[in-house]
């Protein structure tokens, strides 16, 4: 029992708080007076005590697990979750969505244990790789160990779940990824909200009697812009790096050609693929329609919830309107599940819950950075870009600043297999942390 001594007790107990607040919380979002005790096992809080249970238990077999076992097991496990992935296909769909295997009394969403496989395989192929992420090879294979899982989900369909796929970029930069490629992503993202919000906008130049959509001026006032930046750039390098280096480069005037048919794509993505409530959803982030009793009544109503609860809060099982008695907020035990965070807690319990997770982000930042092993690091990191991401987005769609996409808090969210991954997750790190040996 060596190694037990070697666990990083800080992250545990770190852990420990947030499912024993997640749970606590639960109870009093879901509580039913037919099931009084938190025990209840006919009630959703009852049934999350039994995952925390499962996913104790599971943690535990893990850390005495030899980590040399968990290096060789990666891509077995990959495969195993990639064909579960295919398995879904297979069952009845639900609300028109094929994401669960339906069990006697319990149901099962691969896609939550896919995260932590994908993680665990970007880790392993790229810390076999001596040049990490800066040859054509290992960024094509890369692409596709994360790209595989993401379109099976995708294809579910399970849009919130997707999206997760992209935390992986910020492990990719972390290990050499260029810069100028995640800017290029970030200037996407940019571009594809403007084409959107200014899609029936023109720009009238009438002394030319000249009649210019404004997505396009967009375009190339956004690439102005970034071959200004490039070519500051280029200029403050030394002049012996000048000489390897062209200040635009074909790339530049390609990223043109590429943004005027990004812009196009977009547009008809936006018109013709996603589906009526999901472009409403993205209309009414973008403030261009205002409907409170259609599809702006999930965030009115965790709005309104979560500003009941002012700067203290009305009290633990104290709240109104984010409870299951009332049903003011809709999915109150799952996506808006800190809609009662905030109503019960005030901003000041809300502040805390926060400062409990960055503080858990930032100790999975400094394992990572501790570590001699790469094949740790990587994981380590892509644990904490996974958890972040459905930290930032669950907030961010609950606050109104993000659509209602359906991603689980962390710890926080009914579900038990959401909560089995995220635990998975971290007790993997946990005990590969402890080891301490170079693969």
């Amino acid at each position: 029992m060596e190694h037990r001594f070697k666990i990083d007790y800080s992250l545990l107990l770190l852990y420990l708080t947030l499912i024993f607040l997640g749970w606590l919380n639960l109870y009093s979002a879901k509580y039913n007076t037919h099931f009084p005790s938190i025990f209840a096992t006919g009630a959703e809080y009852g049934k999350q005590f039994i995952w925390i249970l499962v996913a104790l238990f599971l943690g535990i077999a893990i850390l005495f697990l030899e980590t040399l076992w968990i290096y060789r097991a990666v891509y077995a496990f990959y495969l195993f979750c990639v064909l579960l992935l295919l398995g879904v296909f297979f069952t009845d769909a639900v609300n028109g969505s094929r994401s669960w295997f339906k069990l006697p009394g319990l149901s099962f969403q691969p896609s939550e244990l896919a995260k932590t496989a994908t993680a665990l395989v970007v880790a392993r192929y790229l810390s076999a790789q001596s040049g990490g992420i800066n040859n054509l090879g290992a960024k094509i294979n890369t692409t596709l160990l994360i790209g595989l899982p993401a379109l099976l989900i995708l294809m579910q369909p399970d849009a919130g779940t997707f999206l997760v796929f992209f935390s992986f970029l910020l492990v990719l930069y972390r290990e050499g990824l260029s810069g100028e490629l995640l800017f290029s992503g970030i200037f996407c993202i940019v571009l594809a909200v403007l084409t959107l919000f200014l899609k029936d906008t023109t720009f009238n130049i009438d002394a030319l009697d000249l009649y210019l959509p404004a997505k396009f001026v967009v375009v190339f006032s956004l690439v102005i812009i970034s071959l200004m930046l490039r070519f500051i750039n280029y200029r403050s390098l030394p002049p012996y790096q000048r000489r390897k280096e062209n200040p635009l480069g074909i790339f530049w005037f390609l990223f043109i050609g590429f943004c005027m048919l990004f812009v196009y794509t977009v547009e008809w993505s936006f018109e013709n693929v996603l589906k009526a409530h999901q472009k409403d959803r993205i209309n009414l982030l973008l403030g261009l329609i205002e409907d409170k009793s259609g599809v702006g009544y999930n965030m009115h109503r965790a709005l309104s919830a979560i500003g009941s609860g002012g700067l203290e809060g009305r009290g633990y099982k104290q709240s109104l309107l984010a409870n299951d008695e009332f049903k003011h907020v809709p999915e109150q035990g799952t996506d808006f599940i800190f809609c009662s965070i905030g109503e019960e807690w005030g901003f000041i319990g809300s502040s805390v819950v926060v400062a409990l997770f960055v503080a858990f982000l930032l100790k999975i930042l400094f394992l990572a950075e501790r570590q001699r092993s790469k094949f740790v690091r990587i994981y380590a990191y892509s644990v904490c870009s996974i958890l972040f991401f459905h930290f930032l987005i669950n907030l961010g769609m609950v606050i109104g600043l993000l659509p209602v996409i359906g991603i689980p808090l962390p710890f926080f969210s009914y579900g038990g297999s959401s909560f089995l991954g995220f635990s998975l997750m971290v007790f993997v790190l946990l005990r590969l942390d402890g080891e301490k040996k170079i693969y």
